[in-house]
C-alpha cells in the first residue's frame, strides 16, 4: 500500500516529517501540508475507506464476471468529490437553518400551526410526505 509521503515531492515530504515531529513534541504552529488536509477532509466526508483509497491510489470495483478491477483514483477526482460533498453538506445546513427559522418564527403567528405548515411546505414537497 502506498504511503502518503510517497505521493509528495522530497521537499514536501521532509517538511511533513518535520511538522509531524513538532506535533509529537507538542509544539503549536506546525502547519499541515495541503495533501494531508485534503486527505483528512476527504475522510470526514467519506470515512476511513476514502482515506485508504487515496493512499492506495485506486478503488476496487467488480466487472460483469465478478472480477475485481483496480481503477485509478486521482487527486483530481478526490477534489471533485470533495467539492460535491461540500455542496451537499451546505445545502443540508441551509435546509436545517430554514426549518429552524420557520419553526421559531411560526410561534409568533396568530395561527402557529398554519404558519409552520405553510413555511415548511417546500421541505414536505421535496420529501413528498404530503
Amino acid at each position: 500500500m502506498a504511503n502518503l509521503l510517497d505521493l509528495m515531492s522530497p521537499e514536501d515530504r521532509q517538511k511533513a516529517l518535520e511538522r509531524g515531529k513538532k506535533r509529537l513534541e507538542g509544539k503549536k504552529g506546525a502547519a499541515i501540508s495541503p495533501e494531508l488536509y485534503i486527505t483528512a477532509e476527504f475522510g470526514y466526508y467519506f470515512g476511513w475507506e476514502g482515506v485508504l483509497a487515496i493512499k492506495r491510489g485506486y478503488i476496487e470495483k467488480s466487472d460483469a464476471n465478478n472480477q475485481v478491477i483496480k481503477e485509478p483514483f486521482t487527486l483530481e477526482e478526490v477534489m471533485a468529490l470533495l467539492e460535491a460533498a461540500k455542496k451537499v453538506w451546505y445545502s443540508k445546513v441551509i435546509d436545517t437553518s430554514h426549518g429552524s427559522l420557520v419553526a421559531n418564527s411560526s410561534v409568533y403567528s396568530k395561527s402557529p400551526g398554519e404558519a409552520f405548515n405553510k413555511g415548511i411546505k417546500p421541505f414536505t414537497d421535496k420529501a413528498d410526505i404530503g
